[in-house]
């Protein structure tokens, strides 16, 4: 495995994994929000609604790059917006430990 495949591998478990950052933290927030009052909990859930289309459109093109190069032979670098993607998986997992209060 390439270093560029192991960054990409890394940052789609980041925001993918169960007991992944995104995850774990997701899971604060939630536990925070359902705990305190009715306003709060609702703006969690408009919050968590859009972080998780973001992060299933974001783990289906990081993962359309790892099985291509699994799978089908098809190598890629970091021209072919692999930083950009690992870039947008930071933010996306900053934003969600910032819910949580991390």
């Amino acid at each position: 495995m390439r270093k560029d495949d192991t960054a990409l591998a890394q940052a789609y478990k980041q925001i993918n994994a169960t007991k992944g950052p995104v995850g774990v933290n997701s899971l604060v927030a939630a536990n925070r929000a359902i705990t305190s009052d009715d306003a709060t909990y609702n703006r969690f859930l408009v919050q968590i609604g859009a972080i998780t289309t973001e992060r299933d459109a974001l783990a289906a093109q990081m993962i359309a790059l790892l099985n291509g190069a699994a799978f089908e032979n098809k190598p890629f670098g970091f021209n072919d917006n692999v930083s950009d993607l690992i870039a947008q998986a930071k933010r996306l997992n900053d934003r969600v430990e910032d819910m949580a209060g991390n």
